[in-house]
């Protein structure tokens, strides 16, 4: 099963290639993004659809069988990024210079499995009321992003 995002905006509705979300942690901070690759046509209508969404997880929360779904795919490609050597070291190196401490498979998917529904909800409440930006490639004019930043 894909995203929400990926479901209502590429399944349903055709309007983009690709759709996902993604994050980053530092030492010091840290950003969550959207991505969708669409036709510049599209963008707005796109970028409307993947902060409704958001927004409507920030208000209504997600499902149990959603936690329990995107969970069990965490774990497993945590578990997939302890297989190899190289895997490893470059988690080790990531976790050295982002937290200053490595955890090991258990201590990670113990993290995970700590996580809750109203984590999830809480998490993307807080993520909706701040400052967004916006980068666009392609024939897209800045005016179109006016009513998202």
């Amino acid at each position: 099963m894909s995203s929400r995002m990926f479901q209502e905006i590429r399944e349903k509705r055709g309007l983009a290639y690709s759709v996902y979300s993604f994050n980053q942690g530092y030492s010091d901070g840290a950003y969550f993004g959207l991505y969708a690759g669409c036709s510049p046509a599209k963008t707005a209508e796109v970028t409307r659809l993947m902060v409704a969404e958001f927004e409507k997880i920030a208000t209504d929360g997600i499902r149990q069988d959603e936690l329990d779904l995107a969970k069990g795919n965490i774990s497993g490609s945590l578990a997939l990024k302890y297989e190899s050597t190289m895997a490893r070291m470059n988690r080790l190196i990531s976790a050295e210079i982002v937290n200053g401490e490595f955890f090991d498979l258990d201590d990670s998917l113990m993290h995970v499995n700590s996580v809750s529904l109203a984590d999830v909800q809480n998490l993307a409440a807080d993520l909706v009321k701040r400052e967004r930006s916006i980068v666009a490639v392609g024939d897209v004019d800045e005016s179109t992003f006016a009513e998202f930043i």
